[in-house]
């Protein structure tokens, strides 16, 4: 049984046995109404004892930032790819730290998360997307902490992250004209690196972890093996490779005529290795920050809008490949998305032919005329439909 006592400072507070067996003195404060308090709280806390439910003092808890921090030092060794590693890092470090660093883990609150959610979108800074990607950041962290004992439950497990932009607003497609200009003023390696982006739909990092031995020309194909992006070593950074970003990812991708052309004329890399396709003047591979630099200067030098990103010459992959009348699961099978979902819930905006003349073509079908047959059985016939 727990009791009640009173501190030579006036401080109530209860003396009990929790469930795990600690001896736990928690003060509840001055005053004989925190004393009223206190015998509630007693009662309460000898009820979870008795039900074997294991109290998480907040006080008892480590800081957000020595935790997150340690989350982050565990997510480094488990082989994630580069580009996500250094996007968890930057949303812990510019918004989750600021904001909860210097608290207890117990002592974040579903309220807690709210008020930080509403803040950064009535700030206006960043988007909604960008507000939702934090908060499953954060999720993950406070996840992680129920597991390794320090919380009791997630306090941001049943918070409703903000509905994100559409992303179909966020791409952007070349159009066959501008991708000409663009290759125009692109010089080497950049060139070639832009041109096998649009004829292939490879992801950034896909491209320059390219190697020679990737490349079968003769049989006009490429395989996608492997990914490269810069990832912290000690103060630095570094350029290294790393896994695709998901086992679909790891895909063969035919080669049209004229790229292979263009491959041709490239130099092939004369050292096992450092054959990478795209290589720096060292001959190691290409930065990637360099190549957004350079995507910018030659998106100036063209006249297109700099808002273009270089992972929108994958979404002009897809919607050449959609204007061109491909399936769309051969679509999904070339960008290496895992789903047919995700295909068609971010390009099929982009295919309205797919969806207009339905009910004619079914009309079409069910009468035997797709294909300029005999009419639908007479009404009444063995194989006819009564009305």
């Amino acid at each position: 049984m727990g009791t009640v006592r009173r501190r030579r400072n006036g401080v109530w507070f209860v003396d009990y046995i929790a469930a795990d067996g600690r001896r736990v003195r928690e003060a509840i404060g001055p005053g004989e109404e925190n004393c009223r308090l206190a015998r509630k709280i007693l009662s309460q806390r000898e009820a979870e004892a008795t039900l074997g439910q294991h109290r998480i003092l907040p006080g008892s808890t480590p800081r957000f930032a020595e935790f997150a921090d340690d989350w982050l030092r565990r997510q480094r060794v488990r082989g994630l790819r580069p580009a996500t590693i250094v996007s968890y890092e930057g949303t812990v470090t510019l918004h989750l730290r600021p904001a909860f660093g210097e608290m207890r883990l117990g002592a974040i609150t579903r309220t807690a998360v709210d008020d930080f959610v509403t803040a950064r979108l009535e700030d206006g800074t960043v988007s909604p997307t960008t507000v939702a990607y934090m908060l499953r950041i954060l999720k993950a962290i406070l996840a992680d902490a129920v597991e390794r004992g320090h919380l009791a439950e997630n306090p941001a497990a049943r918070c409703t992250p903000p509905r994100g932009d559409d992303e179909r607003e966020e791409m952007r497609f070349l159009t066959p004209a501008e991708i000409a200009r663009l290759l125009a003023v692109a010089n080497e390696p950049y060139r070639t690196l832009y041109e096998v982006a649009i004829h292939t739909g490879a992801r950034r990092g896909e491209l320059l972890g390219l190697r020679w031995r990737d490349v079968d020309l003769p049989h006009a194909r490429i395989a996608v093996r492997r990914s490269l992006g810069r990832v912290k070593d000690g103060d630095g950074w570094v350029v290294r490779e790393a896994p695709l970003k998901t086992r679909a990812s790891r895909r063969t991708i035919d080669l049209s005529p004229s790229l292979i052309e263009t491959l041709l004329a490239c130099p092939a890399g004369d050292d096992p290795e450092r054959d990478y396709v795209f290589r720096s003047h060292s001959g190691g591979p290409l930065d990637p920050d360099n190549i957004d630099r350079a995507f910018k200067r030659h998106l100036a030098l063209a006249g297109l809008p700099a808002e273009v990103r270089f992972h929108d010459l994958r979404h002009t992959h897809a919607s050449l490949l959609i204007a061109a009348g491909v399936h769309p699961k051969a679509i999904q099978a070339r960008l290496g998305h895992t789903s047919i979902t995700t295909t068609l819930n971010r390009y099929g905006h982009l295919m309205p032919n797919a969806f207009q003349g339905v009910g004619e073509r079914l009309d079409a079908l069910l009468q035997g005329t797709v294909y300029g047959t005999s009419k639908a059985p007479a009404e009444g016939s063995e194989t006819g439909i009564a009305r």
